[in-house]
């Protein structure tokens, strides 16, 4: 897969969703083998994901390869994924058929909302599931949908999930499912909560699967 880098040291970064499926942000591998690629998006202003499913991908090939990697990081703002209105943000670093799974990252200096969205590093095969970051140091947390890190569909095992804030809250009417499953005769992967303060207190609901 390729590379895309953007940083902003000034201005907020919006990510706009449209209607068609198509990821916005694309650096899956291209063919049959290969390892995604690299998406790297940094503003000091905030960055936001909205619209109509906004998208970003970092797959592997079709046939082989690990899945690849998603950063976003705000320094000065807060981040947001999503609407929780229109429609999914959708963060995708799989690997499709035989490889592991892939990394996303995402920090919020100043807070993290991530509503309704799907963000998957499921590995192929006999491949481990990667891993997702989800950050807001000593500020709040918010989040909504489904993460998942599963093993591939063979024998792989469960990947991490790490989740880092000074509170963590699932707002009311939302449904969260946090899954690391390992399959076969793959372990069962990691959730951290790493929270400060208050858990989950917005009185939405939650399941979390690391068998």
């Amino acid at each position: 897969g390729g590379k895309v880098n953007i940083e902003s040291n000034s201005a907020a970064i919006v990510i706009s969703g449209a209607t068609g499926g198509d990821p916005i942000v694309d650096v899956s591998a291209p063919g049959t083998t290969g390892d995604g690629g690299i998406i790297y998006i940094f503003a000091n202003a905030g960055i936001t994901a909205t619209g109509v499913a906004p998208a970003m991908s970092a797959d592997s090939g079709t046939v082989e390869g690990d899945g690849g990697k998603i950063t976003l990081d705000v320094s000065g703002a807060l981040l947001v994924l999503g609407t929780g209105e229109t429609s999914d943000a959708k963060l995708s670093a799989k690997s499709l058929v035989s490889g592991k799974g892939g990394t996303v990252d995402i920090t919020g200096a100043l807070g993290v909302t991530v509503k309704s969205s799907n963000i998957k590093v499921d590995g192929g095969a006999n491949g481990k599931g990667g891993s997702i970051l989800l950050k807001a140091p000593a500020q709040e947390l918010t989040i909504s949908g489904e993460f998942k890190a599963n093993g591939g569909s063979g024998n792989g095992e469960g990947g991490v999930v790490t989740m880092e804030a000074g509170s963590l809250i699932l707002p009311n009417t939302s449904n969260t499912h946090i899954v690391a499953n390992g399959n076969g005769n793959g372990q069962g992967g990691t959730l951290t909560l790493n929270i400060d303060g208050d858990l989950g207190n917005g009185n939405g609901d939650g399941t979390v699967g690391l068998e």
